[in-house]
């Protein structure tokens, strides 16, 4: 009896491996081919003008000469983003060197020392919007304050959009004959981020 169910299981085992080897199923392959990955684009330009897919840097937004303490100049940069990424972030930074002192000795009331007024705190940025909307940090600031601010932002901008940075310069009206023919010479540096 052992004999006959040894037999049995083994003749089992071998129609098992036999019958597993010609088991049969239906299976269908397909391919996906020409995938493409691209990596998408952040390209900020700037313009003086509107509608205007710039990139690069621009040159005299803001520049006056014969200015009078009282009087104000303004500007509008437009800036773009030309790419198919949104800027998450926009931000701003105001500088310069040092202001050039023309120490004009025969103009009555000089008092002999340069720098009396310092044209960078006679400057002030009386009203800025970023796209109609009202820019705090930079409002109501001297040039000297908002170098020292560092970057200011100034929100975001989306993808293949433009929003004008407007800013109104005040040459303060309590000016002394201390800033009569200085100078500064402005640069401002705008800085996208995703």
């Amino acid at each position: 009896m052992k004999k006959i169910l040894g037999l049995t299981v083994a003749a089992l085992m071998v129609m098992g491996l036999v019958g597993g080897g010609t088991w049969a199923y239906f299976s269908d392959t397909e391919t996906s081919t020409g995938n493409s990955l691209l990596a998408g684009t952040l390209d900020l330009g700037l313009s003086n003008t509107t509608n205007t897919s710039s990139t690069g840097s621009i040159t005299a937004t803001f520049g006056t000469t014969g200015w009078a303490p009282g009087g104000t100049d303004d500007g509008t940069i437009y800036v773009n983003n030309n790419g198919s990424i949104p800027m998450t972030s926009v931000n701003i930074t105001f500088s310069y060197g040092s202001v050039t002192d023309a120490a004009l000795s025969t103009v009555t009331g000089w008092d002999g020392t340069a720098d009396t007024d310092k044209l960078d705190k006679m400057i002030k940025a009386t009203t800025a919007t970023w796209d109609s909307v009202s820019v705090g940090a930079i409002a109501d600031k001297t040039l000297e304050e908002l170098k020292a601010a560092g970057s200011i932002s100034l929100g975001s901008l989306a993808a293949n959009t433009e929003k004008p940075l407007y800013i109104q310069w005040t040459f303060d009206p309590t000016t002394t004959n201390g800033c009569q023919g200085d100078s500064v010479d402005l640069t401002i540096t705008i800085v996208a981020n995703q």
